[in-house]
Formats: C-alpha cells, sequence, structure tokens
C-alpha cells in the first residue's frame, strides 16, 4: 500500500509540474506574467525495523519566481523613459513649427526689410509704399499666426494630459479593487494571478506618475506619490483631475484629492510618467518660446514705432506707431485673500525679459520670481520698475500669501498687429532739413542728421548757424537762445529745438548752416533709411532681431535634441532594467521545453511505479489464494 501511495504522489506532482510548465508556455507573451514554479518536497516518513522509509512527495505550492528589487528598477526606469518619451513627442511637434525658413517668421521680416529698402529708392512712390504696408502686414499675421499654433500645441498637450489622468484614474481605482481580491484570497496560499495583475497595475501607473510601492503582509500594495501623498491604500484610491489654473490664464493645473484634501502637483511632485513629461513640456519648453516670441515682437515693434515717430508722413505730420499690442496682464489668484489688482505697464521694451512673473505678498512687501529662471526681486514700495515693466498696485490692498501672475511676454505675440491703414501715414521723412548757405567758401559739410524729440514745439522753427571761421559760430532761431561764440570742432554733434546734427570740415568766415520744415516731406528718404536700419538694431534685449530669431530657434532645436537623447537612454535604461527582471521572472520557452521532457518522464516513471505496485499486489493476492 505504501508502494502505491508513493507512486500515486510522484504522479500527482508530475501532473502539476506538467500543468504549471504548460501554463508557463502559454503566458510567455502575457504581458505582466511572472514564471511560476511547483514547489514540492519530500512527504511524511514511515518508520519500519529497518529504518524511516519514505512516503512519497507533496506539491506545497505554486510559486511565481519574483524579486522586488528588480521590479523597483522596472518602475522606475517606465517612470523615466514615459515623462522623456512624451516630452520628446511634444517637442517635435514644436520644433517642427520652426523649421520652416520659407514661411517663417525670419522669412517675414527678410521681405519687409527688401521692401524697406526698396523705399528708400523711391520713397514717394505709391506702390513701393503699399509692398512696404503689406509686408508690416504679414509680420504681424506670421506672428500672430506663429503664437496661435503654439496656442494650439499648448491646448494638444493639455488634451492629451487629460486622456493620461483618465488613464491613471482607472489604473488607480482597479489596483484598489485587486487589492480588494487579494485581500479576500485563501491565506493558506498566494493569488499568483492577482499578484502579477497587481504588478502589471503598478507598472501601467508608473507610466503615468511615479508611484513607491509598500507591499503588506497579505501582499496587498499601497501606492505613494514621491512626495509621500497617498494614491493608493488597501481598497481606496485617490483621485487626479485638471482644472484651470488658479489664476485662470488659462493654463491647466494637476491636482491630486487624496484623504479629503485636494492638492496642486507639479512634474516635481510626481517624480516621472508621462504627465510629468507634459507638465514640462507645457511649463518649460513652450512657455519659453510663447516668451522669447513676444519679447522679440514688443522689441521690434516698439524700435519701428520710434522712428515713426521721429518722422512725418506724406502730409508733415509725426509718424503714427507702426505696430500695436496689449499691455502685460497682471492676474489675481483665486485664492487671494485680499483684494488688491496689480497695474502692469511695459517701460522700456528693449530690456523685457522673455519670461512671466509671479508676485507673492509676504505681509510687508511683494516679491517677484522669474519665471524663466527663478531669480527673486524685492519690489519695496510701489510703482517699481522691473526687466522693463513698470508694477503698481492699483486698487486694494494685499493679505500675506496673496498671489499675482503677471503675464508679460507670452501676452504680446498674440496681440500684435499692424496699425497703418494708408501708404500716406508711412514717416519717410523728417520734419527738418539743414542747408548749406549757398555763399559757403569753406569745406563745411553735414555729415548727419536726426530728430531726437518729435514732440519740441520749435522742432520746425526757422534756426540759422553762421560760423566765424575762426573755430566759433553763432546761433540765431526760436527755441535756442540765440546763443554767439559757440565752439566749434569738427564732428561735434549740434543739437537744438529735438535735432541733432553732425557737422565736418572747415568753414571760413560767414559759412551758415540753415535749418527749417522740410519742403516736400512725401519725397524725403532720410527718415525710410532708417526705418530701413532699425530692422537691425540691438533691440531685443541687447539682440538685433535676426539674432534673437535665431537664438529662439536654437533654443526650441537645443531642447529638442536634449530631449532625444534622454529619451534614448532612459529607454535604454528601461531595457536594461526589464532584461534583468526577465531573466529571472520571464518565461524562456527553451527552458520550459526541456523542463515538460524531464516531468514528462517523471510521469511516466510514476506511472510505472503505481504499475509495479499493482502487479506485486496482484501477485500477494495469488499466492493467498
Amino acid at each position: 500500500m505504501g508502494l502505491l501511495q508513493v507512486g500515486a504522489s510522484a504522479l500527482k506532482a508530475a501532473t502539476l509540474q506538467i500543468q504549471t510548465t504548460g501554463n508557463n508556455v502559454a503566458n510567455a507573451t502575457t504581458p505582466g506574467y511572472h514564471r511560476q514554479v511547483a514547489m514540492q518536497e519530500d512527504n511524511a516518513y514511515q518508520r519500519t525495523g529497518s529504518g524511516y522509509v519514505g512516503m512519497g512527495v507533496v506539491v506545497d505550492t505554486i510559486q511565481r519566481r519574483y524579486n522586488a528589487f528588480l521590479e523597483k528598477a522596472v518602475g522606475i526606469g517606465e517612470a523615466s523613459a514615459a515623462a522623456d518619451k512624451a516630452r520628446f513627442s511634444q517637442m517635435s511637434a514644436l520644433e517642427n513649427l520652426f523649421t520652416d525658413s520659407e514661411s517663417g517668421l525670419g522669412s517675414s521680416m527678410n521681405d519687409l526689410r527688401t521692401a524697406l529698402g526698396d523705399l528708400v529708392s523711391s520713397p514717394a512712390d505709391s506702390a513701393t509704399r503699399t509692398v512696404v504696408l503689406n509686408r508690416a502686414e504679414a509680420l504681424a499675421q506670421r506672428l500672430n499666426a506663429l503664437e496661435g499654433q503654439l496656442s494650439r500645441l499648448g491646448a494638444d498637450n493639455a488634451q492629451r494630459m487629460d486622456a493620461e489622468v483618465k488613464a491613471l484614474n482607472s489604473a488607480l481605482g482597479e489596483l484598489a479593487r485587486v487589492n480588494q481580491q487579494i485581500g479576500a484570497a485563501d491565506s493558506e496560499h498566494l493569488p499568483n494571478h492577482l499578484l502579477d495583475q497587481r504588478d502589471q497595475l503598478i507598472s501601467q501607473i508608473n507610466g503615468y506618475s511615479r508611484a513607491n510601492a509598500y507591499f503588506n503582509d497579505d501582499q496587498t500594495v499601497s501606492l505613494f506619490t514621491v512626495t509621500g501623498e497617498p494614491m493608493v491604500l488597501n481598497g481606496d484610491a485617490s483621485t487626479f483631475s485638471l482644472t484651470k489654473d488658479a489664476f485662470n490664464s488659462g493654463l491647466p493645473q494637476l491636482n491630486l484629492t487624496t484623504l479629503g484634501k485636494e492638492i496642486a502637483m507639479d512634474a516635481a511632485a510626481l517624480g516621472g510618467g508621462s504627465i510629468a513629461g507634459l507638465i514640462r513640456f507645457q511649463g518649460d519648453d513652450l512657455a519659453s518660446a510663447q516668451a522669447r516670441l513676444g519679447q522679440m515682437a514688443i522689441a521690434v515693434g516698439q524700435v519701428f514705432n520710434d522712428v515713426q515717430a521721429n518722422g512725418v508722413d506724406g502730409t508733415g505730420l509725426a509718424g503714427k506707431p507702426m505696430f500695436s499690442w496689449a499691455d502685460p496682464q497682471a492676474l489675481s489668484a483665486a485664492t487671494n485673500l485680499g483684494n488688491a489688482e496689480l497695474a502692469v505697464t511695459v517701460a522700456d521694451p528693449s530690456v523685457v525679459e522673455a519670461s512671466d512673473y509671479l508676485v507673492v505678498y509676504d505681509g510687508s512687501q511683494f516679491i517677484a520670481e522669474r519665471k524663466s529662471d527663478g531669480k527673486k526681486t524685492t519690489l519695496g514700495a510701489m510703482p517699481q520698475t522691473l526687466d522693463g515693466l513698470t508694477i503698481d498696485l492699483d486698487s486694494g490692498t494685499a493679505q500675506t500669501g496673496d498671489r499675482f501672475l503677471i503675464r508679460s511676454a507670452s501676452n504680446f505675440a498674440s496681440t500684435f498687429k499692424a496699425n497703418l491703414g494708408s501708404t500716406s501715414e508711412l514717416a519717410v521723412g523728417l520734419a527738418v532739413t539743414p542747408q548749406l548757405g549757398t555763399t559757403n567758401a569753406g569745406s563745411l559739410a553735414v555729415a548727419g542728421f536726426k530728430v531726437t524729440d518729435a514732440g519740441d514745439a520749435n522742432l520746425t522753427a526757422p534756426v540759422t548757424l553762421v560760423f566765424d571761421g575762426a573755430g566759433n559760430f553763432d546761433v540765431v532761431g526760436p527755441g535756442t537762445g540765440n546763443p554767439t561764440g559757440v565752439a566749434y570742432t569738427a564732428g561735434t554733434e549740434i543739437n537744438f529745438n529735438g535735432w541733432s546734427m553732425t557737422v565736418n570740415g572747415s568753414p571760413a568766415a560767414g559759412d551758415s548752416i540753415t535749418l527749417g520744415a522740410t519742403a516736400a516731406p512725401s519725397a524725403d528718404n532720410r527718415n525710410a533709411r532708417a526705418l530701413y536700419e532699425a530692422v537691425d538694431l540691438a533691440a531685443v534685449n541687447g539682440r538685433s532681431f535676426g539674432d534673437a530669431y535665431a537664438d529662439l530657434v536654437a533654443d526650441v532645436g537645443t531642447r529638442a535634441h536634449q530631449a532625444k537623447l534622454a529619451d534614448g537612454q532612459s529607454s535604454s535604461l528601461l531595457a536594461t532594467a526589464k532584461a534583468a527582471r526577465d531573466s529571472e521572472s520571464g518565461v524562456n520557452l527553451d527552458e520550459e521545453a526541456a523542463r515538460l521532457l524531464q516531468f514528462q518522464q517523471a510521469y511516466q516513471a510514476a506511472a510505472k511505479l503505481i504499475s509495479t505496485s499493482q502487479s506485486m499486489f496482484s501477485s500477494i493476492l495469488d499466492a493467498v489464494n
């Protein structure tokens, strides 16, 4: 009877081994499946006069191959790889917006430059003036269009983020349900299929947001963010949501609702995952491109406006602004306890930074943080000027902790537009023209002339300079004060009545220069030349428009390249971590085939043992009968 029992136990064990191995083969490509092994041990022993005799074998449990350290490494790798992949995907789309040299912003500016060059040659030609206006309008439209494309990319990014958040919530809820099933399972043996589901869900969650897993004694899992906020506790799951940010600026804000409280989350708080990559793209990469674009728009627009203001149009009136844009926005947080409102205007467009600002009231003063680099500046008594912006307390009183978002550079490109509605409004000439005396005998010459204050009441008043040939000159004219014996040095600037003139040469006694209103301003090209030269002025925080645009394209390209490298590196590290895990937990079909052959032989031997036992038992019965 003992021999039959031994054979039966061996047959049963071999059957379980074959079934377990067959299940491994069947699930070789099942995501999240861990290889299972039937753990067997020898059965109880029977004491006899000849010693202890074995009573066969018993399968203790079906165990899955699992290494917590390797699984954790895979989870970290999945979070990093997902974040880098999501950012790289969006950066590729952003880079494509700036790679079209034919229809890009640089092409629009070159077209305007060419038209202004033609205007210098033909200032009175109506067709040439029309082309200039069309090119100015095209530049404004291209700025608007590019900003619109950036905004749509931001909207697409927000939609993708929303889809990822919903998928994350679904995975968290499913993990909570699996936790409940694991907790209710037979405590004698581990529910391997549920544990596989548990680990697969943890893997999915890491793809959206980095999750730190802590396994309880009953094999349920508790998940926490990298900052320690609960995501899953036993059978309860927290939820993520996307809302408008506190300033209602149109940017999405990610929140985590857990333990009855709502917590604002950013990329650092998530620690990884695709949602973190999308948040980083929205708040860093895309925001930088939009701010740089706005910085260029306002700086270049102001340069053209300044040149226009110094000139006169075809009717002799002061030139109107060529471009316009909206003032910066100062948005109050919905959580503010006070009723303070800030007002922001542009004081100097040439030094405006490519950034927005977060302003916080600490109870005694306002502190501004530049979002592009985190630099903080104490504003002190209002109004204050910061980076070309004048910030003032418009109304109300601030309370400690009140916050304000100043949308500066990001607000200019979308509202940028061309203003001139008529070709006659192009200020191609200057209001004042210097003329050498017709009887001059010396080598006196006007080397340069410009208007420095177009609003001077005596700008066009007639002024005469008479030189004595001994290094001095007298000035006669309204607004000048009629000074006499003014020392003359060749190359020195002479300034009166809102104009500046550089004179060279050696004047003879009685030589003169007379200044008065320009007779035919529509045919004068001096200010047209200044408009042409404005394209290359260092107006964008010390850089020309071309250099600033090249820097923008280079910055986007560099970020895209860095994102690509990070994606490749993190994907490679994830592949290495998965290979290490799969070498221990994965199914190798060649090894399983060898095990099947081994267990098949064990099964056949056990069957032979049972057959032998039956034959022996029959022989005993025959002998008794």
